[in-house]
């Protein structure tokens, strides 16, 4: 996911919300469909992905289609669109 295993650790357990880029990085690393995001963020205090949203759009097609569980790929993928990659 790229994101430091202390700090994921620290999501998943609750002591922490995480930054919503982070959770989508997490999410993708675990093979989460698309549902299952939405979600993950809603959970932790995040909006969902809105399809309005050109960027949400794109990083829910990715979870679509997916080839790899890699947050660089899906970095790739949102500059290759024009979008701005995910801080992670």
């Amino acid at each position: 996911s790229g994101v430091v295993r202390t700090y994921a650790y620290e999501v998943l357990n609750g002591p922490k919300n995480g930054r919503r880029d982070r959770i989508i990085a997490l999410c993708l690393a675990a093979e989460m469909t698309e549902n299952e995001l939405n979600h993950a963020l809603i959970y932790s205090g995040h909006n969902s992905l809105h399809p309005k949203n050109v960027r949400d759009a794109l990083i829910s097609y990715y979870f679509k289609n997916k080839k790899t569980t890699k947050a660089m790929d899906l970095n790739d993928f949102l500059s290759e669109n024009d979008s701005e990659a995910l801080d992670i």
